[in-house]
């Protein structure tokens, strides 16, 4: 699946989050983890890739597993 071709069809809304990581605040978007995706290669890239392709063909919600993507950008960033 071409993500790009993905992410400009499913026309997610902008979403800002707050994510609490290590009793700090951290402040990411759905803009910044769709540009942090469309950065993956190899094996991470499959994956998300895969992960997407099931979640939209059983109408699951993407925005939810993009925030589980932001928690974990948070906590590989700021690792304590």
């Amino acid at each position: 699946m071409n993500l790009q071709t993905f992410f400009i069809e499913k026309s997610l809304p902008y979403t800002p989050w707050e994510i609490e990581y290590n009793g700090e605040t951290h402040f990411i978007d759905s803009a910044f983890v769709i540009e942090a995706i469309l950065s993956t290669e190899n094996i991470e890239r499959y994956e998300i890739s895969n992960t997407l392709c099931a979640l939209d063909f059983q109408n699951k919600p993407i925005m939810d597993y993009l925030r589980f993507l932001a928690e974990c950008l948070i906590k590989q960033n700021f690792e304590g």
